[in-house]
């Protein structure tokens, strides 16, 4: 009996181990077949999802070879439409005809705005009428021309006379008399800058003092042409007789021929005039008939148009837009009075 027990004490253990290995033996096996039954169900989806990442990783380490990590990646939707604007903006472009006046886009893709009108370009606003007028194409044989003259200045309807001309772009010839306080000689200096021309209309414009005599006659004319040189720089070289080469009371003194014969001296022409706006006719008269004689006047081929430039003459500045467009109707260019203009005689015996 004691042998027996003892047997089985010794026994016991090595079955109990044997036990226990058998049954980690049955989990080990039955964990290993589960899994593998489940991995045979989902391998395919599992493998192409592994190569996609694997295709999507080496992609982006192409496109990026300085960087180690992945960066994110925009949503597809917003590059779509993003995308699809793209398109709509230059399929638009493409089919609408181009603006002149809308704006230019540079090639940094910033909008730039209009680009400004050139000086030279003719569409563009007029020149300034200080600046420099360009050359005038040859004359035409069948041209005609207006010479708008003014009178007796300067005076307080200079400045609105010379703004009238600056909006039209016109020209003119100022025959002047001698005034040297400030706000005259401004006013010269005014009409000079303009680009208008400053002539001589003697300097008192005293008829009994500048006809008085020979001698008389050539101290005036010294005094207007000294003065207009001090503002321009330049000896003139235009005249006008006060009350024209045709007047009567310088006859009575002086030949109107040696007056004429010392302006040839000086290199100096004369002119009158051949369209009479008869604003010197009475004291500021009607606007409207002012319009009318010069209209009525118009029949030459160089139109040399008398107006005055002085106190008193005011209707002279409300007639002068009429006057223009009644030249403009007659298809007349404007121009100054110069050395190569036809001159125009009253009373020529030299």
């Amino acid at each position: 009996m004691k042998n027996t027990r003892t047997g089985r004490r010794a026994l016991s253990p090595a079955f109990f181990l044997l036990i226990s290995l058998i049954i980690i033996l049955a989990v080990f096996v039955a964990a290993a077949v589960v899994p593998s039954g489940i991995s045979s169900m989902n391998g395919k989806g599992t493998a192409a999802g592994s190569t996609a990442a694997a295709d999507e990783n080496s992609g982006v380490k192409e496109m990026n070879p300085g960087h180690q990590e992945q960066v994110p990646q925009e949503d597809s939707s917003l590059q779509g439409n993003a995308a699809e604007d793209s398109q709509k903006t230059d399929s638009s472009s493409e089919t609408e005809a181009p603006s002149s006046e809308a704006a230019e886009t540079d090639i940094s893709g910033e909008t730039a705005a209009p680009p400004a009108a050139s000086s030279g370009d003719s569409s563009a606003l007029p020149p300034s009428p200080s600046a420099p007028k360009t050359p005038e194409a040859p004359e035409q044989t069948d041209g005609r021309y207006a010479y708008f003259t003014f009178d007796d200045g300067p005076s307080r309807n200079t400045e609105k006379i010379l703004r009238i001309l600056a909006e039209n772009d016109i020209r003119a010839t100022f025959f002047v008399i001698g005034r040297t306080d400030e706000t005259s000689m401004q006013r010269y200096r005014m009409i000079a800058e303009a680009g208008h021309t400053l002539a001589m209309h003697s300097y008192t414009h005293n008829y009994g003092e500048i006809y008085a005599s020979m001698d008389a006659f050539r101290a005036d004319f010294q005094k207007i042409s000294d003065l207009l040189t001090q503002i321009t720089g330049s000896r003139p070289l235009l005249y006008r007789f006060p009350g024209g080469s045709s007047n009567t009371l310088s006859s009575r003194k002086v030949p109107m021929t040696e007056m004429i014969q010392f302006l040839n001296d000086q290199n100096v022409q004369y002119f009158d005039w051949n369209v009479n706006s008869a604003d010197a006719s009475g004291r500021n008269p009607d606007a409207g008939l002012l319009v009318q004689n010069v209209k009525n006047g118009l029949k030459y081929r160089h139109n040399i148009i008398l107006m005055h430039d002085a106190a008193g003459h005011e209707t002279t500045v409300d007639a002068l837009p009429g006057i223009i467009q009644a030249c403009r109707d007659k298809g007349l260019t404007f121009r100054t009075i110069d050395k190569d203009t036809p001159p125009s005689h009253h009373h020529r015996r030299d």
